[in-house]
């Protein structure tokens, strides 16, 4: 119970500047680093936080501090602090005047980083041991190991109080964690040139990896919104695009401008009262009402898709041919119904009944079925995929349904 201890670890969720990149980096290296979605860029906390949790992972680093790693043995890591919470929100506001870290971070529980191999960092050296460097580069820095095994140098932490010199970061009460070397721990993007991309990284929200709770932390009531959003929709999906596990239903939203308003005093995470955290409210769902809704899908279809499609073919002068198939249009494409709510009541109701599946940024709503002509043709199939979509809105009284076509 004493307040300078915590059961969290905090994962601080830094800008990520190109500027800091060292040159004539390895390309493995480099990609780990800075690719993010489809380019190398800088980043802010916000993008990084949300980009962490768009591809189902934390990346491992290499801590580059002036074009060079802070980090030893060769290997990157994954930093967290041991401070409680109040300390965390004071370093923040300290070093966020000089634009190094801001109010976004990721906290699980120590039990968790403890198990997935996490320690606490070693701070600087004893004296008879002289600090020496048998490779020293922009990205690899190892150890005499006479001094500190290999394999425990990632741990090590470079500590001076010397009158000339001073290297302290002991208030941060770091642990790190590196690559544990399992199959399938990595996350998956992709580069400019549209490769895929294997990444080493820690698949924080899967179950299977992270069994206890997860806090997103983030600055404003908006911010959460638009990160539970996104939380959803993974969770709905159970995997990002990639395929990357988005299973831990245990994620809670922690919002520091409530926690500054009022709860400043509050020491630890696990005593943080219930109004710092962000809470959706949602409508409840009556059988009643998921009957009405099917009952809506079902009419869309069969009666609404058909008299669409046979409106258009119609207006189009096209023939359906003895497959049941018709050509009309220049481009071959698709077009879905979808929605971009994932509180919305009808939303839930719809992935409820397995009428609406989410692949990460939107849900396809199965509205228009298979009982009408097949075509290749985008215009045919976006014409189908828009009038739906109105008709949903107009029937059920929203305006949360659009439509996205593709060319194939």
């Amino acid at each position: 119970m004493r307040n300078d201890m915590t059961n969290w670890l905090i994962h601080f969720v830094h800008k990520k500047n190109v500027s800091e990149l060292p040159d004539n980096l390895p390309e493995a290296i480099e990609n780990a680093v800075y690719h993010f979605s489809t380019d190398i860029v800088d980043q802010d906390e916000f993008a990084s936080i949300f980009s962490i949790i768009s591809e189902c992972g934390i990346r491992y680093g290499y801590s580059f501090r002036n074009m060079r790693t802070t980090v030893y043995g060769g290997e990157p890591v994954i930093c967290f602090s041991e401070m409680p919470f109040s300390s965390y929100m004071e370093y923040v506001k300290h070093r966020n005047n000089i634009g190094a870290v801001g109010r976004y971070a990721i906290a699980i529980t120590k039990a968790d980083a403890f198990n997935l191999g996490a320690r606490p960092v070693i701070y600087g050296l004893s004296p008879d041991n002289a600090f020496a460097l048998s490779e020293d580069t922009s990205y690899r820095r190892i150890l005499d190991e006479k001094v500190l095994p290999l394999s425990e140098q990632y741990r090590f932490v470079s500590f001076l109080l010397g009158e000339d010199q001073k290297a302290d970061w002991t208030h941060e009460r770091e642990w790190r964690m590196k690559p544990r070397k399992i199959p399938g721990e990595y996350i998956v993007c992709e580069d400019i040139s549209l490769d895929l991309l294997d990444i080493p990284a820690l698949d924080v929200f899967n179950l299977d990896t992270v069994s206890g709770p997860i806090v997103l932390i983030v600055n404003t009531v908006q911010e959460a919104e638009h990160i539970q959003e996104k939380v959803q929709m993974l969770s709905d999906a159970g995997s990002n695009n990639f395929d990357i596990p988005f299973t831990n239903g245990n994620i809670r939203i922690l919002i520091t401008d409530r926690y500054l308003s009022k709860f400043g005093n509050v020491t630890r995470i696990e005593d943080l009262p219930e109004e710092c955290f962000y809470l959706v409210l949602k409508e409840k769902l009556d059988e009643k009402f998921i009957l009405s809704l099917s009952a809506v899908i079902d009419d869309c279809k069969s009666r609404v898709a058909r008299d669409i499609s046979t409106n258009y073919i119609g207006a189009v002068n096209a023939v359906v041919d003895k497959n049941n198939c018709v050509e009309c249009g220049r481009y071959c494409g698709y077009a879905n119904v979808v929605s971009y709510s994932p509180n919305d009541k009808i939303v839930r109701a719809l992935v409820k009944l397995g009428l609406a599946h989410t692949y990460g940024d939107y849900y396809v709503v199965d509205a228009i079925g298979n009982m009408i002509p097949y075509s290749q043709s985008m215009d045919y199939n976006e014409h189908i995929a828009m009038k739906m979509a109105e008709h949903l809105n107009l029937t059920l009284k929203t305006d949360i349904f659009s439509y996205i076509s593709r060319a194939d």
